[in-house]
């Protein structure tokens, strides 16, 4: 997290920090500032920083943090938490997450343990400009969703053309388990602002198939809209 915290500064920053039974000392950009909250259990570490966090940026680690991002991820597969951009950078000239992915996709994909969708949960950067890109593209129409008993509800910035919903339609009906995409205006309340008309993507999913709902929220990204 060090890097987080120098990036944003000590004014901006703030630290979550586990209790070891070793030295384990805060890096100096947040250290002994008040925003600095010690924990004694990893889960409760980690779902303080995932239940507000809008994305996330791993770098190479051990397997504290592995540890993390595979239950950022089992959250995200399991519909505990938001499905945000999830972004693994390699040092560089590494292939530290690339090894990762031939792992999944050789014996977790291969072996049924996983499904090539759920891949679709993360992605590996080269360079950090190529992550934020990358986040930014996630919430270039995405806004969030809600679930409504089995009905999901995407709310996005822009309205979608009606040819380009057609399109996603028929590309996702594999996920859809009654009917067709629909969309409507909405209005949505949120602490985070949404835009000035927004609108709402509506579907019934044949299961809650987070990995293919994630592969829909790129396609509606990348969807042509209304001018």
């Amino acid at each position: 997290m060090a890097a987080a915290q120098k990036g944003s500064g000590r004014a901006n920053g703030f630290g979550l920090r586990i209790v070891l039974p070793f030295h384990n000392p805060c890096n100096e950009t947040i250290a002994n500032d008040a925003k600095m909250a010690e924990y004694d259990y990893y889960f409760t570490r980690t779902i303080s920083f995932v239940w507000e966090s809008d994305a996330f940026v791993v770098f190479p680690g051990g397997f504290g943090t592995l540890d993390e991002t595979f239950e950022v991820i089992t959250m995200m597969q399991t519909g505990k938490t938001d499905i945000v951009p999830l972004v693994f950078v390699e040092r560089p000239g590494g292939s530290f997450w690339e090894g990762c992915l031939r792992f999944f996709e050789q014996y977790m994909v291969k072996e049924g343990y996983l499904s090539s969708h759920e891949l679709g949960l993360f992605t590996i950067c080269k360079q950090p400009e190529h992550a934020l890109e990358h986040i930014k593209r996630f919430y270039a129409n995405y806004h969030s969703c809600r679930w409504q008993d089995d009905e999901l509800a995407i709310y996005i910035r822009k309205e979608l053309t009606a040819e380009a919903l057609a399109d996603l339609s028929q590309r996702f009906a594999s996920l859809l388990g009654v009917g067709t995409l629909q969309q409507s205006p909405c209005f949505f309340q949120a602490d985070k602002p949404i835009g000035l008309n927004p609108y709402c993507i509506k579907l019934i999913p044949r299961a809650r198939q987070y990995g293919q709902i994630r592969c829909l929220i790129d396609a509606i990204n990348d969807a042509s809209v209304v001018v």
